[in-house]
């Protein structure tokens, strides 16, 4: 009889499982609904797209910049060489673990090597937003002239 009672727990477990996924799902594959017959464009056609300059400037990464690192970003977008490259030191807020090493590669930072909370290494221009909007991510300065 135990064995009966713990069968159906399983399968109650199983089915609030298999029928809150099918909500989750239903969800996210919802088809926008139809405009309407006026001639207003939608909310997301009259939305201008964000500038990515802006976007970044006014972003709490932004303020983790020095001068010349936002000088040297700066010129890289408005050039559109994005893919310039930019030494570039990181200071992560203490202690730094290698967890801090995989998120800065996987946002487009090529580690060098880590000293304390410092790392050294370089990335694209395009990369610095995601680098320094990190939120362990302190500080981020150039370490040397950006490469053309």
């Amino acid at each position: 009889m135990k064995t009966s009672k713990f069968y159906r727990i399983v399968l109650a477990v199983i089915i609030v499982f298999v029928v809150t996924a099918a909500t989750h799902l239903e969800a996210k594959t919802e088809r926008p609904k139809a405009k309407a017959a006026s001639n207003e464009p939608a909310a997301s056609e009259a939305a201008a797209p964000a500038d990515p300059i802006v976007s970044f400037q006014n972003s709490s990464g932004w303020g983790k910049l020095d001068q010349p690192t936002q000088e040297a970003w700066l010129d890289a977008m408005k050039s559109g060489d994005t893919k310039r490259r930019l030494d570039c030191f990181v200071r992560v807020r203490a202690p730094a673990d290698r967890g801090d090493a995989s998120f800065l590669i996987s946002n487009g930072y090529d580690v060098r090597m880590f000293s304390g909370p410092i790392a050294t290494g370089h990335m694209n221009a395009e990369d610095l937003p995601s680098v320094a909007n990190l939120p362990f991510v302190a500080s981020v300065r150039l370490s040397k002239a950006p490469q053309n």
